[in-house]
């Protein structure tokens, strides 16, 4: 365990000032977390199985509680598309290198497959 203490510690060193914003960081996204997770710990929400908000979601007027009430909201803030006109008809490219990682490569993928645009790099 000393060891590992040790290690922290250097790494620590030897990150400069920038271990101060990084540590702030890391506070407010466990606190939001810890907060989430007792928001939801004391709403229930974990009391409804999975075949249970399924059948709701086929069948809304079934949903109880909190749950049901969001799945029975009907949807009526509905964006109007831009005019044909508008849209952007030329080619796409997207730029990409052995370093993108993580939500890059997802948006990669999914331009990809879905012929939206050309990856190059």
């Amino acid at each position: 365990m000393n060891a590992f203490i040790e290690k922290v510690l250097n790494i620590w060193m030897a990150g400069g000032w920038t271990m101060i914003p990084l540590a702030v960081l890391a506070l407010m996204t466990y606190s939001a977390a810890v907060r989430l997770f007792l928001y939801f710990r004391r709403r229930d929400f974990s009391q409804i199985g999975q075949e249970t908000w399924m059948q709701w979601l086929r069948d809304p007027q079934k949903g109880r509680g909190e749950v049901g009430e969001i799945i029975e909201e009907e949807w009526t803030d509905w964006e109007t598309p831009v005019s044909e006109n508008k849209r952007f008809d030329g080619d796409t490219y997207l730029l990409i290198s052995p370093i993108s990682y993580s939500a890059a490569i997802v948006l990669a993928t999914t331009l990809k497959d879905n012929e939206f645009a050309t990856l190059v790099g």
